[in-house]
């Protein structure tokens, strides 16, 4: 199976963005920590059950919220991944 150009642009895009993403996350925690501001990121590594993309077999959406409600209580993380 051949890739197009167009959908490599767009995976291309999708893995700079999810980068940047992080590394704000990371300058986040460094500048902020010391305030008492916890900073956190949930990756979904998937599309979720009941959108336009998602399936049946998707990613219920109580599990995106249940890991993003664990890391605000726990605080001792700043990344998870929900697949």
């Amino acid at each position: 199976m051949r890739i197009s150009s167009r959908s490599a642009w767009n995976a291309v895009s999708v893995a700079l963005g999810n980068a940047g993403q992080g590394k704000l996350v990371g300058l986040a925690v460094g500048a902020l920590e010391g305030e008492g501001v916890y900073v956190g990121e949930v990756i979904i590594a998937g599309a979720i059950v009941g959108t336009p993309t998602g399936t049946d077999q998707g990613i219920p959406a109580s599990k995106v919220a249940d890991e993003f409600w664990r890391l605000y209580q726990a605080r001792t993380e700043i990344r998870a991944r929900v697949s």
